[in-house]
């Protein structure tokens, strides 16, 4: 069903009255109109008139009616449809529609005149070539709603039409635009609210214009409802046919999504429900910072998507239906699909649905197309469904990011404009999509550690004590580490590692063994850490001794 559509209407002749009149054209169906355009004429008389003989004719060319079996004769009071030459009886679009008791006719030839089009005009002539009555349009309403004569007994004028509430119209029935003697209706295309995007706590006005379509004067209710619940209701002032008023309900404060608000008015005696209902949206946008970008690959290896994660750092499960995310470029947005996120539930959006996403992550590849990004560096907005921005970043390659390796957040709920809070993935996967970052940490450590532990240890294979384990915690969010292990006369041992990247915190092993593979010998070792932070250089280091020792036997 569609609400009222609005048609502007030329009358090509001084109106014409007669006992036969037109009340219904079917003009313009989705797809191709053939065989399914109708016309539906009304006998206005107690008298029947046996219509064999009669014309119908549009702007260019003239038909003749057939009988289609079932006679030519129209009763009193009653509807006659007039079908396409080529419609198809048995198994026609309006078989089901269309009263048995209702006398149906076709032209012919295959199309009523010269097929019917979206501006024409149909003229109804009798047997002795008189045209008793017609109408001319010129369309802009939607596709498979008729056009409906309001009052039969009125004449043919521009304000006695009107697009039926029905699709595919009303063959041989009562027109569906046909005032009854109590019809208050919504006219749903007046529909507004303030503010426009209300936010949490503002009370949302909502003004709506409502209409007397009866013949009776009537008074109604208007209530306002969202799943179910009232939210509002007035009593509407006494309307007669074609009165309107515009009222205002307070509706309330909504929490941060998409509402749908059922607006019904209803009256006593009103059995028209056509016009009784419309849907008005309400969007309230969400908080800043409710979902944050947590990771990013933009410079993929060969063969590999780019992708942007989000994550719900919020308490509350988001539905990201309608959101958008874009590059520099803001006017091309790519909208998300309908996906609820629970609280700390992550999201991959990705170029191409190749990626493999962690169990604990959800993957969304947005209908219009992923941004591309730019490997030197880009900008990226993510948007709520009102176009708020819920977060930002301009980042540059010095970010982090690098040898197909992401861009990752060192925790979701950090800021994320600040170079700091990001750094280089360190997972051998070189990335983390749908799952907790490799460099996440919750808060930076105050102070440094270092330590080793067991000291000493026995790497004898017994089961006990045979690793020496190098903890840290740092200050820095993202370095380079550089271990290096040397014996009392200062010769190099074994290199653990060697400008390694790291988080904040880590640790590393010792097996007793040096760089060749052979068992280093009993006695003190030298550890030494020496670590420098990615981004500004600064540098700390630690020396420790180890003793490596043989557990007495």
């Amino acid at each position: 069903m569609n609400s009222v559509q609005t048609f502007i209407f030329h009358l090509v002749a001084t109106p014409l009255m007669g006992q036969i009149v037109l009340s219904e054209v079917m003009f313009d169906l989705p797809g191709p109109d053939s065989p399914n355009e109708f016309v539906e004429i009304f006998n206005l008389s107690d008298q029947t008139v046996d219509l064999a003989g009669w014309q119908i004719r549009d702007k260019t060319s003239t038909d003749e009616l057939t009988d289609t079996g079932n006679g030519t004769v129209l009763n009193g009071r009653s509807y006659a449809v007039i079908l396409e030459g080529d419609y198809e009886s048995d198994n026609g679009l309006y078989d089901n529609l269309i009263p048995d008791s209702v006398i149906v006719l076709k032209v012919d030839d295959k199309s009523i005149g010269n097929q019917l089009s979206t501006s024409d005009s149909l003229f109804i002539i009798n047997s002795s070539g008189t045209a008793l009555d017609s109408v001319a349009w010129t369309d802009i309403s939607a596709s498979g709603f008729s056009l409906e004569r309001l009052f039969l007994e009125r004449e043919s004028t521009v304000s006695n039409w009107a697009t039926s509430f029905d699709s595919l119209g009303t063959p041989g029935l009562p027109n569906s635009v046909t005032p009854t003697a109590v019809d208050l209706g919504i006219a749903a295309e007046s529909i507004t609210h303030t503010p426009l995007y209300p936010e949490a706590g503002e009370i949302v006005s909502i003004s709506v214009t409502v209409f007397g379509n009866g013949t009776e004067t009537a008074e109604g209710i208007l209530k306002a409802v969202l799943n179910g619940m009232e939210l509002a209701s007035l009593n509407t002032p006494s309307l007669a046919y074609r009165d309107t008023t515009l009222v205002s309900l307070e509706i309330g404060s909504f929490p941060s999504g998409i509402h749908q608000i059922q607006l019904t008015i209803t009256a006593e005696g009103d059995d028209n429900t056509f016009n009784d209902t419309a849907l008005h949206e309400i969007r309230s946008p969400f908080s800043v910072g409710v979902l944050m970008l947590n990771e990013i690959l933009y410079s993929p290896d060969e063969g590999f998507p780019e992708f942007v994660e989000i994550v719900n750092v919020s308490s509350e499960t988001v539905d990201v239906s309608q959101w958008a995310i874009s590059d520099a470029d803001r006017s091309k947005k790519n909208d998300l699909s309908p996906i609820e996120l629970w609280p700390e539930e992550y999201l991959v959006i990705a170029a191409d649905s190749t990626i493999t996403v962690s169990t604990s992550g959800k993957f969304v590849v947005p209908e219009a197309r992923f941004p591309s990004l730019n490997n030197s560096g880009d900008i990226l907005y993510l948007f709520d469904m009102t176009g708020k921005i819920i977060d930002s970043l301009s980042f540059t390659s010095d970010w982090g990011g690098f040898d197909g390796r992401s861009l990752e957040k060192l925790n979701p709920s950090f800021p994320s404009q600040l170079k700091e809070q990001w750094g280089t993935c360190v997972a051998p996967e070189k990335m983390t999509p749908g799952g907790i970052n490799s460099i996440y940490l919750e808060s930076l450590p105050t102070s440094s550690t270092f330590s080793l532990s067991p000291n000493p240890f026995s790497p004898d294979s017994d089961g006990s004590d045979d690793l020496l384990y190098i903890s840290y915690n740092l200050p820095f969010s993202q370095a380079a580490v550089t271990v290096h292990i040397f014996d009392t006369v200062g010769r190099t041992i074994r290199i653990l590692a060697k400008n390694q990247a790291s988080g904040s915190e880590g640790i590393m092993t010792w097996d007793g063994t040096s760089d060749s593979g052979e068992k280093a010998r009993i006695g003190i070792y030298i550890v030494k850490f020496a670590v420098v932070e990615l981004g500004s250089r600064r540098q700390a280091e630690w020396v420790e001794t180890v003793v490596l020792a043989e557990r007495l036997r």
